[in-house]
């Protein structure tokens, strides 16, 4: 399963993915401190896992049409988001 987590942070309970059939993991997050943490917690993860530093009104790059689901974990946006819709992302 390749998973777009929107608003990652450090995604320290992540470190288990390894049993949750993920495939792939991808985590975007405006704070790098978040980043690198979340890149410490994964290094050993048996799955790709690509971690981008972006406010989520961009879209940094991330593929079309790829990913089997999309997780936002956004409760600290006071305004509606801003990001392109899920769906554009979602295989």
């Amino acid at each position: 399963m390749k998973v777009l987590y929107i608003g990652c942070g450090s995604i320290n309970y992540q470190k288990y993915m390894n049993n949750l059939r993920i495939s792939e993991l991808w985590g975007i997050d405006l704070s790098k401190t978040q980043i690198d943490t979340a890149k410490e917690f994964l290094k050993e993860s048996k799955a790709p896992v690509h971690l981008v530093e972006s406010p989520m009104e961009e879209n940094p790059g991330l593929p079309h049409a790829y990913f089997d689901i999309a997780i936002e974990s956004l409760r600290w946006v006071r305004r509606p988001i801003c990001m392109m819709s899920l769906n554009y992302f979602l295989s």
